[in-house]
């Protein structure tokens, strides 16, 4: 399949299990992979304290919160659209009606929920570095190409919706 090729939707289960599944794992094998060989602070003999179990709650968020947006996407797209990395739409509802960012917002909750599992001081602080880079420059980069994308309409719901929460 070539850029810019249409191609039709598939059903929102599929969409949402496919984009949920790419970002879960995406920032799980990040978090994982920082938190390898670290001391696992809350863990008492072999079993995860309060603190570590809290962190699998704010993963399901995370991942609850992709699969919204992943949704938000669905409804945003075209029945026939063009195979695209950067899309023709702008996803205004679901989660996109919460947060301008709401994959990253989901991301990162799975990723310090991964931190707070493992007890991993260092996947905590490499996942701090990763959000300080998104925020300084992965979305300050893309809120400039979508402005110039889609102008005032982009201005608009920037007015009315959070970058983050």
């Amino acid at each position: 399949m070539r850029e810019g090729e249409k191609v039709r939707k598939p059903p929102l289960p599929v969409f949402v299990a496919m984009g949920s599944a790419f970002h879960t794992t995406l920032y799980s094998t990040l978090a994982r992979v920082a938190a390898r060989g670290d001391r696992r602070v809350g863990w008492n003999d072999g079993h995860p304290g309060l603190i570590n179990r809290a962190g699998a709650g704010l993963g399901a968020l995370g991942v609850g919160m992709l699969a919204w947006a992943a949704a938000g996407h669905h409804e945003a797209t075209a029945r026939d659209a063009a195979l695209s990395v950067r899309p023709d739409y702008l996803a205004e509802r679901g989660a996109y009606a919460v947060t301008r960012n709401p994959l990253y917002v989901g991301g990162m909750a799975v990723w310090f929920g991964w931190a707070l599992w493992f007890g991993s001081r260092r996947s905590a602080i490499a996942g701090a570095l990763w959000l300080a880079g998104l925020m300084g420059l992965g979305v300050p980069y893309e809120e400039r190409l979508l402005r110039a994308k889609f102008g005032d309409v982009y201005r608009d719901y920037q007015a009315r919706v959070p970058r983050w929460l």
